[in-house]
């Protein structure tokens, strides 16, 4: 390549040099115009964690359909205490996550036996991939009815709640998924159920957990009002009755 050659070449690196650094410039100033159109700030990047941060602490909207859902339940059990149920729920799940935290299921002695299970299971699957599931600071911001459905013997109240709480994986102490110091908003269903046919539901009395309190004999139909053996009459408890038995993160 001769003398022009070469000339003709480093003019052409420092045209396309030049194009370069003004193609960075424009993508810059792009940036910048975005980054304070969204969020206030020139740095895409400073914006970004101020609405990560901002996500972090505000708690996430619920479906909440109480006002609908609460006076149709009412009309079918009377006896049912809502604001009583709201906190036995969100006591529950506070423990069913601190069980999972601790790695014992056996700090939810006193919850239905299948919520007990589901929880069992979830550990076990921990334990056989060697992690730790920690969940700390447990924040329930708000509880509220999202469906009430009756189907097959069965009353089914799905309660959902905003929750705030720092969740972070363990293998060891090496965290593999989460963030140790940040919070994160989530939702939770929790199903609350009311066995009101046994027999239709396809369990029997003593799966239920219900006998008579006067010959022992097993509860089929936990919304008669006399024993079917002995025909002492029953009283409902509710508390009884109805179950949390199912947990899920929406």
């Amino acid at each position: 390549m001769g003398e022009y050659g070469w000339l003709v070449l480093l003019v052409v690196l420092a045209a396309l040099g030049l194009a370069v650094l003004a193609l960075a410039r424009w993508i810059r100033r792009r940036l910048r115009g975005l980054a304070r159109a969204a969020f206030g700030v020139s740095s895409l990047r400073q914006g970004l964690a101020q609405q990560a941060d901002r996500l972090a602490y505000a708690p996430k909207s619920i479906s909440g359909m109480t006002e609908i859902y609460l006076p149709q339940i009412v009309r079918d059990f009377p006896q049912f205490d809502w604001p009583q149920f709201r906190q036995q729920a969100e006591n529950t799940l506070r423990a069913a996550l601190l069980a999972i935290s601790a790695g014992d299921e056996g700090m939810l002695a006193d919850a239905d036996a299948a919520l007990r299970e589901q929880v069992h299971l979830r550990l076990e699957d921990l334990r056989q991939r060697g992690l730790r599931e920690i969940y700390e600071d447990i924040c329930i911001h708000r509880t509220e009815i999202t469906r009430y459905r009756k189907e097959r013997g069965i009353c089914t109240v799905t309660l959902q709640s905003a929750v705030g709480h720092r969740q972070y994986t363990l293998r060891g102490d090496a965290v593999v998924a989460g963030e140790k110091d940040r919070p994160r908003q989530t939702k939770y269903n929790l199903e609350l159920a009311y066995v009101q046919d046994a027999q239709k539901a396809g369990v029997s009395g003593a799966s239920v957990g219900l006998v008579c309190p006067h010959c022992g004999a097993p509860v089929t139909q936990l919304g008669q009002k006399v024993c079917e053996y002995c025909g002492m009459g029953q009283v409902e408890l509710n508390l009884r009755a109805w179950a949390l038995h199912r947990l899920e993160e929406v």
